[in-house]
């Protein structure tokens, strides 16, 4: 396992191919890389919040292409806990691989919405339509 990880790395840091036929240390590395990509997914949701607590337009773009981030991980770990599946594994093994893929689905799920609306907030910025300072309020409830 990499001793230091860099938090901004575009590829999969912990899915090593070479603890494919361990599957309760490559479980464990698919759970790994997992949480980088929920940390991906919390970093786009902060960034949404903030835009629209400091009508910080710069960062949409960037917030946007998280998504990409959110995505690749998602595919890259649905492939890696597939192998997984396919090896002779205890149930307890199997369980945790439905774990790992329904919890990636959803953050893939979230990254899409937050994708869409960061989008949908980038169209109102650009047609200069902003949001009631009432009705921020309540979105930020």
């Amino acid at each position: 396992m990499p001793e230091k990880v860099k938090e901004e790395a575009e590829r999969p840091i912990f899915l090593d191919k070479e603890l494919i036929k361990n599957p309760v240390m490559s479980l464990s590395s698919a759970s790994r890389e997992a949480l980088r990509m929920a940390e991906t997914v919390d970093k786009m949701l902060r960034g949404f919040s903030e835009i629209l607590a400091n009508d910080n337009s710069d960062k949409v773009e960037e917030l946007i292409e998280l998504d990409d981030r959110v995505d690749m991980l998602y595919h890259e770990i649905k492939a890696y806990v597939t192998i997984i599946s396919r090896l002779e594994i205890n149930k307890a093994e199997s369980r945790r691989v439905n774990e790992i893929l329904n919890f990636t689905t959803n953050l893939e799920q979230i990254g899409d919405i937050a994708e869409n609306k960061l989008k949908e907030l980038r169209r109102r910025q650009k047609e200069q339509i902003n949001f009631y300072v009432k009705g921020l309020g309540e979105l930020q409830k």
